[in-house]
Parts: structure tokens; C-alpha cells; sequence
């Protein structure tokens, strides 16, 4: 249960940082070139925050899946997953991962699917924060937009499968994992119209990686010169 707390104030956190609020929040925080430099713009920043939810969505799937295997295991549990009423939800993940026909996605249960999920995501992420200057930065944030997109139309699918097919009983862990692909979504949309407006690269503060391999490559090596006495 505690772990509930950790990851879904990661993914809150990157959630908030996402957002225009995140550019108030580096500002108090002082973030400059030399300092929290990974908060000094806006696209450093959304990637930044990016990579929290990932983290908080990956940790949370890993969550999810662990007790689905408990329960299947030891034939159900309780202590491990989280039962409650939120606004009159009846919050059951002990229900919802003891239900074998639809605890799962075409055969991938829910807790997998997102830890593959996550990755995919992951591996986007940081592609496009190592080299946010490459030609294949445009490919890389319209298949971001593409997948976060479908994993929204699988999240709505589960949550129709929770409240009809289920008799309106979900679970928290999987509902954070659903928030958390929607918040993605938005940061992808948000990233994607930087590109088209212009206002992706920011002299100030960026540079490009491979320039800079490039630049040490061809500046050579110049040996220390000793002076000797004859």
C-alpha cells in the first residue's frame, strides 16, 4: 500500500511540472543554466517531467501486475491491493484482478501491458531529450502522440469494462496507470506544437550533442611542451 504514495507522487509531481504551472514552479525554485538546468526551458522541462510519470506510471504497472500474480498464486489476497469508496466508487483491485476474463488485454494482463507501455514511452522520451535537434525528433513525437493516444482508447475501453461488465468495480493502481497515459498524452500534444510553432530549440540553453562530438573530434590533440635545458 505504501508504494501507492511514491509513484503517484512522482507522476503528480511530473504532472504539475508538465504543465504551464511548471514554468511558475522553476521560477520560484530559481532554475537557470547553471542550475536545475533541466528546468530551464520549456521543452527540458516537459521532457523532465515526462520521465517522472514514466517512472511513477512504470512503478505503478509493476504494482498492478505483482498483485495479480499473488492472487493468482495464493488463490486471492487482500493485504497487498487496495480496497475503498472515492466519490462513491467502489475502488477494488483485489475484485478487479480475481475477474479472469477481463483482468487482461487480448491475453496481456493490465500490469504488463503497462510496464511495456511505459518503456515504449520511456524510449521516446529520452531519444528525444539525448538529441533534441535530429531529423527523427518529428517522427519520434507523432508516434508519442500516436501511442499515448491509443493507450487512452484502451484506458476509456478498461474503464467501460470496470463500470458495465464489471458492475462498477475498479482498481486504483489501474486508474492512476489511466491517468497517468492521459497526462502523457497532453505533454506529447503540448511538445508536438512547440515543434510546429518555432519555439523547440532555445539558443540560450541548448545545444547539440553531436556538434559538440563533432567540434572535440576536430580540435585535435595538442601535446604539453616541456622545456629543457641545454
Amino acid at each position: 500500500m505504501e508504494w501507492i504514495f511514491i509513484y503517484s507522487a512522482l507522476i503528480l509531481i511530473g504532472a504539475l511540472l508538465a504543465t504551464s504551472l511548471g514554468e511558475t514552479i522553476a521560477n520560484a525554485l530559481g532554475a537557470s543554466e547553471e542550475k536545475l538546468s533541466w528546468m530551464a526551458n520549456d521543452r527540458t522541462r516537459k521532457l523532465g517531467a515526462m520521465q517522472l510519470m514514466l517512472l511513477g506510471g512504470f512503478i505503478a504497472s509493476i504494482d498492478l501486475f505483482w498483485i495479480q500474480n499473488k492472487y493468482m498464486e495464493y488463490s486471492g489476497i487482500t493485504a497487498a491491493s487496495t480496497a475503498m469508496d472515492i466519490f462513491g466508487l467502489n475502488f477494488d483491485t483485489t475484485t478487479f484482478v480475481g475477474d479472469l476474463e477481463n483482468n487482461n488485454f487480448f491475453g496481456i494482463p493490465w500490469g504488463f501491458g503497462g510496464m511495456l507501455f511505459f518503456v515504449i514511452i520511456g524510449w521516446f522520451t529520452l531519444s528525444i531529450k539525448a538529441e533534441p535537434t535530429a531529423t527523427w525528433v518529428d517522427l519520434f513525437l507523432k508516434l508519442g502522440v500516436l501511442s499515448t493516444g491509443f493507450g487512452v482508447a484502451v484506458s476509456l475501453y478498461l474503464v467501460y469494462i470496470q463500470t458495465f461488465v464489471m458492475d462498477g468495480v475498479y482498481s486504483l493502481e489501474a486508474t492512476i496507470i489511466q491517468l497517468t497515459i492521459f497526462s502523457l498524452l497532453l505533454a506529447f500534444a503540448s511538445l508536438q506544437k512547440m515543434k510546429n510553432e518555432g519555439t523547440w530549440v532555445e539558443k540560450k540553453y541548448d545545444s547539440d550533442p553531436l556538434d559538440k562530438k563533432r567540434k572535440r573530434r576536430s580540435g585535435g590533440y595538442i601535446a604539453p611542451t616541456i622545456d629543457s635545458e641545454e
